[in-house]
């Protein structure tokens, strides 16, 4: 008989939560991620509307670069899907990490991951229904926390719980604004239609972060980040980081433009670009691999991981007094990430903010009913508060300051100058023996899940 035994909490958010599951059929046994409403949302029609077409769309997607949803079911806590179990990090827990060791991340590392990150997005904007008609899918929120990267050195698109289709039933009423403001588009804050070019001003604002290690548009107030989008022209990398590639800035450009049709075509023409640039800096660099360059940073992490995986896959039956001893220690070390985690959370503080909707002259907002009311709780969830695990409370240290910047000076043509170099991970960094803590777990499959 097929069954989902839970393992540990993994996340929770205003609409859902997530845990690890191990599922079970006769001798095989692999770890998931399985996603659930709250349960007092499990009897909500429009919130079951909404949790549907998010398994739908992403249930259609097979792509390497999109977490895919493998098992939609009900039981008697009510509707849940079931995901690929991706172990790594967020996009959102790097650059706490790298904050945390006042590093800059590495070009080439992020070339490779948003070359990747475009694949994927292109394949939800490409996507087609079974009738074969394109769906005109807009996920609406790209974000630092919607991007993971696996220890694999793979990176993944999650999470189409606000995901906008042609054929969805239902519309977004008038006024409300679904994702997170920072990585809104000027046309989502002028409430216009949104089309798959917004979805890539948004991937150039994660872009832009991950490249600057600072916040681009959300350390400020609603209104005023809202003023900034909408008016502020979009800024030069090169003013931050003097040792990038000058097409990166170039790039940057168009991605943020505030005019749609100025932005590149699509996400395929964004990644083709990245490519380019890649092959540039490896003919002056020694290529570095993601999934070295995490475990130099994240080997604790990834050994507390499999620790736990393994001692989940191989239980049968109730657990023995020797592999509850093994669980319950790599739990208690991935737990105690929760408090580790928070500590430079502060860093990227503003990333988890709900976005609150924003004043417009037309169309006026409309009163809310139920579906929309269960619409945006879903949105408040982009940075759900992890689930506490048996760890000892930690103090929070006072929040770390932006990297600093690089120096100004002449510039021509953008020629690249002599610039500190992001530290790059050694050829060969063994694993440490003992598991430390891991950054903390977020809404969809443990911001690195």
């Amino acid at each position: 008989m097929i069954g989902y035994r839970t393992v540990r909490a993994l996340a929770k958010g205003g609409m859902g939560r997530v845990e690890l599951v191990v599922r079970q059929e006769g001798e095989f046994r692999r770890a998931y991620a399985r996603k659930r409403l709250h349960a007092a949302l499990a009897g909500d029609p429009e919130a079951r509307a909404m949790f549907t077409e998010e398994a739908r769309i992403a249930g259609l997607l097979h792509h390497p670069n999109v977490v895919s949803v493998i098992d939609v079911g009900e039981d008697e806590e009510g509707p849940f899907l079931v995901m690929s179990y991706v172990q790594g990090v967020s996009i959102s827990e790097l650059l706490r990490e790298l904050a945390r060791r006042e590093e800059l991340l590495s070009q080439q590392v992020a070339l490779r991951i948003f070359i990747e990150v475009a694949r994927g997005l292109h394949a939800a904007h490409e996507l087609v229904g079974h009738d074969g008609e394109r769906l005109d899918i807009v996920h609406r929120d790209v974000s630092p926390q919607n991007i993971l990267v696996g220890f694999d050195g793979v990176a993944r698109l999650t999470d189409f719980g606000i995901a906008k289709a042609r054929v969805r039933d239902g519309r977004t009423s008038a006024g409300v604004l679904k994702g997170k403001l920072g990585y809104f588009a000027p046309e989502q804050l002028r409430f216009q239609p949104v089309t798959p070019r917004t979805d890539l001003f948004a991937l150039g604002v994660v872009l832009f972060e991950a490249l600057s290690g600072r916040r681009l548009y959300g350390d400020a107030s609603t209104e005023e980040v809202a003023r900034r989008i909408l008016d502020e022209p979009p800024p030069d990398l090169y003013d931050v980081r003097q040792d990038l590639h000058p097409a990166l800035s170039e790039l940057l450009f168009r991605l943020l433009a505030k005019r749609p049709e100025k932005r590149p075509a699509d996400a395929d023409e964004v990644a083709d670009a990245l490519e380019a640039i890649l092959v540039e800096v490896l003919a002056e660099e020694e290529p570095t691999s993601v999934r070295a360059y995490l475990k130099h940073r994240f080997a604790g992490r990834e050994e507390a991981e499999r620790t736990l995986i393994e001692a989940a896959t191989t239980q049968v039956g109730p657990p023995s007094r020797r592999r509850w001893i093994v669980a319950a220690v790599a739990s208690l070390a991935l737990g105690g990430a929760v408090a580790g985690g928070l500590a430079v959370r502060a860093h990227f503080a503003a990333v988890d903010a709900p976005a609150r909707p924003v004043a417009a002259a037309s169309p006026a907002p409309t009163a809310t009913g139920p579906r929309e009311a269960a619409e945006d709780a879903r949105a408040a969830e982009e940075a759900p508060e992890p689930i506490a695990e048996p760890t000892p409370p930690t103090e929070e240290p006072p929040p770390l300051p932006p990297p600093p910047r690089a120096a100004r000076g002449r510039r021509s043509g953008r020629a690249r100058r002599a610039a500190p170099t992001p530290a790059a991970a050694p050829p060969t960094a063994p694993a440490p023996t003992t598991p430390t803590r891991p950054a903390p777990d977020d809404e969809l499959m443990g911001w690195g899940r």
